[in-house]
């Protein structure tokens, strides 16, 4: 078991137990030497899908209303929301994850976390955590980096991470290297 602080006093999780993953996950060198070279790295399968599905319908029941959203914040697609669509068709994201209980378990996921701290180390604080639902008809989010939008520094201490709740394809890949420090153009 887990005891974890919240708003709301201190609560029992029962720590996540995957059979057929290690909580850690190491890096091979070639892994590292292409994050290094290129700023991203792609590793299919770090999170199961058990966890996955999970997120996934935690979204589907935040947007259906069947639980309430609580001090998560709920973003509609302004061209979306009059056309009298689904509300997991016009919502477009979830922010503030760490106030959910579900979705704070992917901030938590040992596999993740494992990950991360080998590039910047164990001190590790969630900064902008959101679920992004992309509904066919939304108006496409510019390419931009969220580094310029950071107010803290030092820049190789900043990582972010992200995960497909469904298939995907590699077209969100940028084709040129993401590489350290704030770029003036994408």
């Amino acid at each position: 078991m887990v005891l974890v602080k919240s708003l709301a006093g201190v609560r029992v999780l029962p720590k996540p137990v995957f059979a057929e993953q290690s909580d850690n996950y190491i890096l091979s060198p070639e892994q590292i030497k292409f994050y290094e070279d290129n700023g991203y790295l792609v590793i299919k399968e770090l999170i199961d899908f058990t966890c996955l599905y999970s997120y996934k319908q935690r979204f589907l029941q935040i947007c259906k209303g069947i639980v309430p959203a609580g001090n998560v914040r709920v973003v509609k697609e302004p061209s979306l929301v009059a056309k009298n669509l689904k509300p997991e068709e016009y919502i477009n994201k979830i922010q503030e994850l760490l106030y959910d209980d579900v979705f704070i378990t992917y901030g938590e996921h040992p596999r993740l976390l494992s990950v991360l701290s080998q590039f910047i180390g164990d001190d590790i604080t969630a900064v902008n955590s959101m679920f992004i639902n992309k509904p066919p008809g939304s108006s496409r989010h510019p390419p931009h980096q969220d580094l310029f939008y950071f107010p803290f520094r030092p820049a190789e201490k900043i990582i972010g991470a992200w995960t497909a709740v469904d298939h995907v394809n590699d077209v969100w890949r940028f084709k040129s290297k993401q590489v350290k420090g704030v770029r003036s153009n994408l």
